[in-house]
């Protein structure tokens, strides 16, 4: 007797692993081939489940070894796919066929490296199953392991002779999916395996560039080692110096710059300099490298700031310090006519404004709006600062306004915060700041 799934008592038995009550029916005379709606036998139940004990019982009485269902799944491939080890060796001594596939194409030893079935697959590649058959999508059991991240696993596959160039059906090669990974040891096995260092999937992506954008500096170092070309570009035009600045990995810069790529390259419609990059990231480290490695330290980018307006805006002073010690130009002008004292000034960075100051830096330029450092240091109240400017021979110049009095000055400030502080409040404090130095002076 069956119930409405077509399921018999010895399907469910099987599926709960009951061993003695699986004997006990098989001995009433139940049949062990008999299958459910969805073409399951006991057999393939026993094995979804992992009964080894229920296998054994079942393949005795005859129960077909390779029997798929309706989706073309074996009992092998079932157990495969959950990892029970002893269900599949109940089933390889039964002579299971060990390159049975389901409707996509997936072997027993497919399914278990994509289901992370490390330990499987050597049992598996020993009673010799097929390394080198590939599924529908032209992927090998080799790309499954990889993309589990079975490092040890897919170092066995190749030991058994898995293509090292083989490629699915995206263009991926074993080396595009370690390198990902950060595969260090399968990188250099595949390397060893004359596996094409190069090779780009169907996006252009290459291990190298893979590598670098997921910051694995021990895969881009032996890549390297390899002769991978380091004057590739990402998809969106990127070099890979550039890349590695905005990843910040100072070893592999160093490596790309020996291999001769341009430290002065500007990158796409914004024309970042590798410098540049670095200084936005606020990378000291790497600005110092790359300053060692004769960049530029004034070339700007496509509206016109130079590193040290970017290092002096976002208060960067170590880098600030490098720059200058480099000869950085202390009154070019960038975005709204800002040199890098009034940037630094406008976005209150008080310690690298007065580090321009006592480098030179002229204190009565104004910006495209008129306005001047100490302008900008009285509205921000940052008294110390405009005692700095004022000793070093800054005044308070007029204010342009409109009809209300509102300050309409042109600067970066006013471009994130439009308006200010009255004139009249402004002549006020700077007649403070100055009786304040005076007083300090005395």
């Amino acid at each position: 007797a069956a119930d409405p799934g077509g399921r018999t008592a010895l399907h469910w038995v099987a599926k709960r692993g009951g061993a003695g009550l699986c004997e006990h029916l098989l001995g009433a005379r139940a049949s062990p081939g008999a299958a459910d709606g969805q073409g399951c036998t006991p057999l393939l139940l026993a094995a979804q489940s992992g009964a080894a004990d229920v296998c054994r019982l079942l393949l005795k009485e005859g129960a077909e070894v390779d029997g798929p269902d309706h989706g073309g799944m074996t009992p092998l491939l079932w157990a495969a796919t959950s990892g029970h080890v002893n269900a599949v060796s109940e089933l390889m001594r039964a002579r299971a066929s060990l390159d049975s596939a389901d409707r996509d194409g997936r072997t027993p030893l497919m399914v278990a490296a994509a289901h992370g079935h490390g330990g499987l697959i050597a049992d598996l590649v020993k009673q010799g199953a097929d390394v080198g058959r590939a599924d529908k999508e032209g992927r090998a059991a080799l790309m499954y392991a990889l993309q589990a991240g079975l490092e040890a696993a897919a170092i066995v596959l190749l030991n058994a002779g898995a293509g090292a160039n083989e490629r699915d059906r995206e263009g991926r090669t074993p080396l595009l999916l370690a390198a990902e990974k950060g595969l260090e040891a399968l990188v250099r096995r595949l390397l060893a395996s004359q596996a094409d260092v190069n090779a780009s999937n169907a996006a252009g992506d290459r291990p190298l560039l893979t590598a670098l954008t997921q910051g694995h500096v021990g895969v881009c170092e032996l890549l390297l080692d390899h002769n991978a070309d380091a004057f590739v570009r990402s998809s969106k035009g990127h070099g890979l110096l550039w890349l590695a600045v905005k990843h910040n990995l100072p070893t592999v810069c160093q490596r790309l710059l020996t291999a001769g790529l341009p430290v002065n390259a500007p990158e796409g419609l914004t024309a970042q300099t590798p410098l540049i990059a670095a200084v936005i990231e606020g990378a000291a480290d790497l600005v110092r490298l790359l300053l060692a490695a004769r960049a530029l330290p004034d070339l700007r980018d496509s509206v016109g700031d130079s590193p040290l307006i970017h290092a002096a805006y976002a208060g960067h002073t170590a880098i600030c310090e490098a720059l200058l010690e480099h000869s950085a130009g202390l009154e070019l002008r960038g975005a709204y006519g800002c040199t890098a004292l009034l940037a630094a000034v406008s976005n209150r960075q008080e310690r690298v404004a007065m580090l321009l100051v006592k480098a030179g830096a002229d204190v009565h330029v104004a910006d495209e709006g008129g306005t001047v450092a100490l302008h900008y240091a009285a509205r921000a109240q940052l008294t110390g600062l405009c005692d700095v400017l004022i000793e070093a021979g800054a005044e308070m110049p007029d204010i342009d306004s409109d009809e209300e009095g509102r300050d309409v000055g042109g600067g970066r400030s006013n471009q994130a915060a439009p308006g200010g502080l009255q004139p009249a409040v402004l002549a006020e404090l700077a007649a403070q700041l100055l009786g304040s130095t005076m007083t300090g002076a005395r």
